[in-house]
């Protein structure tokens, strides 16, 4: 099943033995694009025994546990509570009791609807704790990056250079294909100005198509691709008519030699 953009009205999730049972009722105008964050703080990444930790902001009004007899709280910092589950462990939430919103663990929501409403519960674009993010693994995380806790004191946004260059790089990537289509344009004015049916043309030509074939599989820029086969289809059509051209010429050449051959000797007999 994939995932789907498809606003999901209620969801249900648990945890692994099930003594843990949800239900989680989205209002019509819930707003996905807000509320979902990531952590690597030391706490959640111990709590949930994964380098990171996916959470989805939900109301406490919104949530109903159907089943909670195995449903147990710890808390690592006062006043904040992460529900488990006491007989198979499995963390289900994160809540500050003293304000209004429970973070619930995205990881325990169950399978069908993590798989058809996925994009939209998981699409976080905040991330607490980044100092602690592990190189290569948890580094490029899309959306803010905040050092640790994004509210009082030492709140500290970083300046995430990776997406510059990332964006940086993609825009030399076009500039480079666009001289490349450009360098095209010229060639083949060259070429075809000259003559087309002379071998070593045609074999630079072949060679300046398959290294460009390569380059373009490093930059994959779907943009070039189109405008690189309509330039190649323009040149081989180009290529057959002057083929078409030429055979029609010689066959007027042959018809007015095959012309002579029968009127010289009328011409003679005449005389």
């Amino acid at each position: 099943m994939s995932s789907t953009k498809t606003a999901p009205q209620t969801i249900q999730g648990g945890c692994l033995c099930e003594g843990i049972r949800y239900q989680v009722n989205f209002a019509p105008d819930f707003d996905f694009s807000k509320g979902c964050s990531t952590c690597q703080c030391v706490q959640c990444r111990k709590n949930a025994g994964a380098v990171i930790a996916h959470l989805r902001r939900i109301e406490p009004e919104n949530i109903t546990f159907t089943a909670q007899k195995t449903l147990k709280k710890y808390y690592a910092t006062p006043g904040i509570a992460r529900g488990f589950c006491s007989e198979c462990g499995s963390w289900v939430y994160w809540h500050p009791e003293e304000d209004n919103y429970l973070a619930l663990a995205i990881g325990t929501v169950d399978k069908e609807d993590l798989l058809k409403y996925g994009s939209l519960l998981a699409e976080s674009n905040v991330h607490f704790y980044c100092a602690e993010e592990i190189l290569g693994i948890t580094d490029n995380l899309p959306g803010e990056k905040w050092k640790y806790d994004n509210e009082g004191e030492g709140a500290e946004l970083i300046k995430d250079n990776t997406q510059f260059f990332q964006v940086l790089c993609s825009q030399m990537s076009d500039l480079m294909c666009l001289l490349i289509f450009l360098a095209d344009l010229a060639l083949f004015a060259l070429i075809l100005n000259i003559d087309l049916f002379k071998g070593h043309f045609q074999v630079l030509l072949q060679v300046i198509f398959n290294i460009k074939a390569v380059f373009l599989l490093v930059l994959g820029r779907p943009w070039f691709h189109f405008l690189h086969f309509w330039l190649r289809l323009f040149f081989f059509l180009h290529l057959a008519t002057v083929r078409v051209l030429m055979v029609i010429d010689r066959a007027r050449q042959l018809e007015v030699h095959i012309a002579l051959v029968f009127t010289f000797p009328v011409s003679i007999v005449g005389l």
